[in-house]
């Protein structure tokens, strides 16, 4: 995952990065899908969705 500390957006995840309109973004509990953040709290019990469009 890159950036691998911080509090960035996620650009990369297992080598395949944002590409162009392409970014990772990630929905928890069926929230709608937004960037994808590495400070995001995901809590115990919570349902996570990640994808890459």
């Amino acid at each position: 995952m890159v950036p691998a500390s911080g509090t960035g957006t996620i650009t990369s995840v297992n080598g395949k990065a944002n590409a162009g309109s392409a970014t990772w973004k990630v929905s928890v509990d069926g929230s709608a899908f937004a960037g994808a953040a590495r400070n995001k709290v995901i809590g115990v019990g919570d349902t996570i969705a990640l994808r890459y469009s």
